[in-house]
């Protein structure tokens, strides 16, 4: 019933895949579907509009903002404040310029249209990469971490067998690094807690939350226990999907720090009329005090969401270490580049699709994958491709 109710929440606060004044159109239709449910698709653009008038009355009556600008980009089309605010930092402050730009929020619909000529419109490539379990069996071992599913079967959570791979292979890293639980299903850093042995005492956080009262709790549950753990993480995010418990791996250091872990995401991309993989980007996230930099492997150059500017040295210094990796002499078995490769190996191994994003945590040998992502952030790769033109 939750699993229901959380879609009908997600479809009730999507957009419409009618966009408005884009593409030498009044009215355009993302996506590929039968004219059929273009009524039902100017119904939802309508709530859309409305709720939007809604979120967004207050600023109509601010006199620093465009009206016409933000009419267009986000009440009747689907950006966000805080994407005008970056793209206002290249110069580009009026919907003629905006509208040849992607809103995130239509990811979806971007995608079906592009992928319309594909085999079932990939979606055998897409059902494997939202299953991280299904994605590691066919991962080579070197690339995969230790894992285990936990699902509402307690049984099987008691099997002999998978309580000694968790003693010996995940469990010696509560004590070091920790262990986490996230969904097998989907991404979008959702859902995911961080487990922590202090002095014997089992603490848990959310990774990716940092809003008030989210530090380390104490937990009075057996953490040899699987189905405890299991139990804890499906109260903790309302999720009834089945889990991945795995240890939370950390980048080599060498490399330079980042607090969640530094990421390296690739996007490869594959041409319906070529057999060939390439890859489309590739940048570094790393997080220092709570701030995201995005740092673009084949330029060098940067930005994080709040400014393009740093005003901490501690920052630039770790930055400058991430942009110079591979002169630095105790990083030369963690080169990036290894991503770049691994990612185009991954994709050669699944069905057919256009494009994946993915996403690795370098180490000190080989670089651990962490997941697939055939609907990723498209705002990140707009901005990259800014910053280079700049």
């Amino acid at each position: 019933m939750n699993d229901i109710l959380r879609k009908l929440k997600r479809y009730i606060n999507s957009p419409s895949p009618i966009a408005i004044s884009i593409k030498n159109r009044f009215i355009y239709r993302y996506g590929e579907r039968n004219i059929i449910y273009f009524p039902i698709e100017f119904l939802l653009l309508i709530r859309w509009i409305i709720s939007r008038l809604i979120k967004y009355i207050y600023f109509l009556f601010d006199y620093n903002i465009d009206r016409k600008f933000l009419i267009f980009s986000c009440i009747i089309n689907s950006f966000e404040l805080k994407e005008l605010e970056i793209y206002s930092r290249f110069n580009i402050k009026t919907w003629e310029e905006l509208k040849n730009f992607k809103p995130y929020k239509m990811v979806k619909y971007i995608n079906k249209e592009e992928r319309k000529y594909w085999s079932n419109n990939c979606k055998e490539g897409i059902n494997l990469l939202n299953n991280k379990s299904s994605l590691y069996k066919i991962s080579p071992n070197k690339w995969k971490p230790y894992h285990i599913v936990l699902n509402n079967s307690k049984e099987k959570q008691k099997d002999v067998f998978l309580n000694q791979f968790y003693k010996n292979k995940i469990l010696p890293y509560l004590k070091v690094t920790g262990l986490i639980l996230k969904p097998d299903n989907g991404s979008k850093s959702k859902d995911i807690i961080l487990y922590r042995l202090f002095d014997n005492k089992l603490f848990a956080s959310n990774l990716f939350c940092n809003s008030a009262g989210t530090k380390y709790k104490y937990l009075n549950i057996n953490y040899k226990d699987l189905n405890a753990l299991y139990s804890h993480w499906q109260k903790t995010t309302k999720n009834k999907t089945n889990a991945i418990l795995m240890p939370y791996i950390k980048n080599d250091y060498s490399l330079a720090w980042s607090s969640p872990s530094a990421v390296i995401r690739v996007i490869t991309q594959k041409k319906l009329s070529n057999i060939e993989i390439k890859v489309d980007n590739c940048w570094i996230e790393i997080c220092l005090d709570k701030k995201i930099y995005f740092i673009d492997y084949f330029s060098k150059k940067f930005f994080n969401i709040n400014s393009n500017k740093i005003n901490n040295i501690s920052h630039q210094y770790i930055i400058d270490k991430w942009t110079n990796q591979e002169k630095e002499p105790n990083c030369r078995n963690v080169n990036i580049k290894s991503c770049l490769n691994a990612s185009i190996e991954m994709h050669s191994r699944l069905p057919e699709i256009n494009k994946v994003a993915w996403d690795w945590i370098p180490t000190k040998n080989e670089p651990i994958l962490l997941e697939g992502n055939p609907n990723f952030n498209i705002l990140i790769p707009q901005i990259l491709d800014l910053l280079n033109k700049k």
